[in-house]
């Protein structure tokens, strides 16, 4: 039950809340692991599709010629902050060292798009030659913002033409 950006406000869980995924995964055995995440991004795939995010998520992978499949979702901040604030830089950039540079260093990505604000800070903290891409959020994903439009378009020319 941690839905982006909806702090406190979520007060009933979903049917995706109940699927114990996440400690099966935790707790798999190292020859179970594989098939436990596999189930996970199954469910992912699924349950994505219902999220308002997906308006942003879906023209962002056409833009990069990219299916769901094929993409990894990596949190930058992989932790809730009070208020749903921005955590302070140490805190952002250590999370990032120990947490996700090793994903990335292990997925070796060609492109990382980074879905709003918080998550944009991944310009000024990856040193790899896969370019960033900086797509920002509107309040609800009710829309796509016009900055995020333009960075979708740029998108589109360098990837597709990579």
């Amino acid at each position: 039950m941690r839905p982006g950006g909806g702090g406190g406000s979520y007060s009933r869980r979903t049917p995706e809340d109940e699927r114990p995924l996440l400690h099966k995964f935790k707790t798999a055995k190292p020859a179970d692991a594989r098939e436990t995440f596999e189930d996970i991004n199954d469910c992912f795939k699924e349950v994505v599709q219902r999220w308002n995010i997906q308006r942003i998520v879906k023209p962002t992978l056409d833009a990069a010629g990219m299916s769901l499949e094929r993409a990894a979702y990596v949190n930058l901040v992989p932790y809730r902050t009070k208020n749903d604030k921005g955590p302070p830089t140490f805190a952002r950039s250590n999370a990032f060292e120990r947490i996700v540079e090793p994903v990335f260093e292990i997925l070796d990505p060609k492109a990382i798009v980074a879905l709003g604000k918080k998550a944009c800070a991944i310009q000024k903290l990856w040193r790899s030659a896969a370019r960033a891409y900086c797509i920002q959020r509107t309040i609800g994903d009710g829309w796509i913002h016009d900055n995020a439009q333009a960075e979708i378009d740029k998108m589109r020319l360098e990837l597709r033409s990579a």
